[in-house]
């Protein structure tokens, strides 16, 4: 029985070859590293680029489609039945689920207000919550163990962290209750 090994089946061999050390891996860094000028894209800014983006939820793109299948046909002037979105709105509650379909506890259920403004309504196992999606806020309520809370959160264009922060700290209180998981005691 004969053993191979990646070495010996190798059709191409370093063995005699000098192969330089990079540069980053010489200890104290003694060469200065020239930065790249370039420009990383025609059609993305570089924040797009560079930004860690979080995964978006399963449901993002049913909820996606059916915004934008609520919104008034263009050129259509329709009286709101509850049936219809402005684009305006569409807008706001796409980028709205966009930067935060991976902190909502599921996929909501979705319908427009008799003003127009998006309604999402979520179920966790201590409570729901909704929101109610406007072009330039979003209003909060949940009941979390029988105890409302409430919430006002502006929706500033590109800034999303306490939007985040704020549905992720409502949607922990709906799946484990207002004061979260409590260590057993002995």
């Amino acid at each position: 029985m004969s053993w191979a090994t990646a070495a010996g089946t190798a059709s191409v061999r370093f063995n005699d070859w000098n192969v330089p050390t990079p540069i980053a891996s010489i200890p104290g860094r003694l060469f200065a590293v020239a930065s790249d000028a370039r420009q990383l894209s025609d059609t993305k800014q570089e924040r797009d680029i560079r930004e860690v983006r979080p995964i978006s939820a399963t449901w993002l793109y049913a909820v996606q489609r059916r915004i934008q299948n609520s919104t008034v046909p263009p050129g259509r002037r329709i009286d709101n039945d509850r049936r219809w979105l402005s684009q305006d709105i569409a807008y706001a509650a796409s980028a709205f689920f966009n930067a935060t379909s991976d902190v909502l506890p599921g996929e909501p259920h979705i319908y427009s207000s008799l003003i127009g403004d998006l309604v999402a309504e979520f179920s966790g196992a201590h409570g729901r919550m909704t929101n109610i999606i406007s072009q330039t806020s979003v209003a909060v309520f949940a009941v979390v163990d029988g105890i409302p809370v409430e919430k006002r959160i502006e929706l500033r264009h590109g800034e999303t962290a306490g939007l985040r922060q704020e549905l992720q700290g409502l949607t922990k209180m709906l799946g484990m209750g207002r004061h979260g998981a409590l260590e057993p005691t002995s």
